[in-house]
């Protein structure tokens, strides 16, 4: 009898959960989200994709820079960004041969056009010969 009434209650059990879990569940989005530092509200929603004529940092670090007339200038070594979180500068290493006499050079990100190659790997341009550049001073980064 008490195996009988506990294989009952045992089945109960899993026919319920089993219910529970085929309903559907609320399609209504919470208004906010506790985080590690505040609430995520609808200004602060997570970005799902890349909007057009967006990049990934991660594409534009070590992309070739390229002069107007198609001349490959160096590759961009890093990226500034100021305390608003606005690039204000790509660095650019200049001259050398695989990193060896190398030099870094910033130049203002506006200064910076940005496109695609036929590949759809970023493509910089900017309107400066690669001589010009490798006469800039370098560029060197606070030690702090």
């Amino acid at each position: 009898m008490n195996k009988t009434v506990l294989i009952a209650a045992t089945l109960a059990g899993f026919t319920f959960g089993a219910a529970q879990a085929a309903e559907p569940t609320s399609t209504a989005t919470p208004k906010s989200v506790p985080a590690a530092t505040g609430m995520v509200t609808a200004s602060t929603a997570p970005i799902a994709t890349l909007r057009s004529g967006d990049h990934l940092t991660s594409k534009i670090v070590g992309a070739y820079v390229y002069s107007k007339s198609g001349e490959k200038i160096g590759d961009v070594n890093d990226l500034m960004v100021d305390a608003a979180g606005k690039v204000t500068a790509v660095v650019v290493g200049v001259g050398g041969f695989l990193g060896v006499g190398e030099k870094s050079v910033a130049l203002p990100y506006a200064d910076v056009s940005m496109g695609t190659d036929d590949k759809g790997k970023p493509r910089l341009t900017v309107d400066v010969s690669k001589e010009a550049l490798q006469m800039a001073p370098a560029f060197e980064p606070s030690k702090s």
